[in-house]
């Protein structure tokens, strides 16, 4: 699904927030590419967690934002927002990471490996993930692992 963002500029930096989702995130950058690439991720890991809650997509273009919240942005602007996509797998394992007694290192000593690989398997871009080690990581966790087919 497409969300409007704001984005402008404040002195030196990049601004951006999605006004559909009020209060949630404001996001900064220091260049107007990295800030498109920053909506588009924070966006990704947003969508998942909220499924059948998000509020439909309301804003279209900066005609539709009140005066007050364009305030101090240098040349404002409204875009369109399309989510990348994310693996469930890494959002399910960061979700455990989060959730779990075991401080990262203990997971990742665990698993024989380190938290920079245990980092990059929660990653929602990462999507090299191999069964076994899906399998070794919940039984770290203490989880019980089940797959289907549908």
């Amino acid at each position: 699904m497409m969300y409007t963002a704001i984005i402008g500029q404040v002195k030196r930096n990049w601004f951006g927030y999605f006004p559909d989702f009020t209060g949630v995130f404001l996001i900064t950058a220091t260049t107007r590419a990295a800030l498109l690439k920053k909506l588009e991720y924070n966006l990704s890991e947003y969508l998942p967690l909220h499924r059948g809650q998000l509020p439909k997509a309301q804003i279209k273009s900066i005609a539709d934002v009140a005066a007050d919240e364009l305030e101090g942005l240098r040349d404002p602007e409204a875009i369109q927002v399309n989510a990348t996509q994310v693996n469930p797998i890494s959002l399910e394992i960061g979700r455990l990471i989060d959730s779990s007694p075991l401080s990262a290192a203990e997971i990742a000593l665990k698993l024989g490996t380190t938290t920079s690989a245990l980092s990059r398997m929660r990653n929602p871009k990462y999507a090299r993930h191999n069964l076994e080690t899906v399998r070794r990581f919940a039984e770290a966790v203490g989880v019980r692992m089940t797959m289907r087919f549908e």
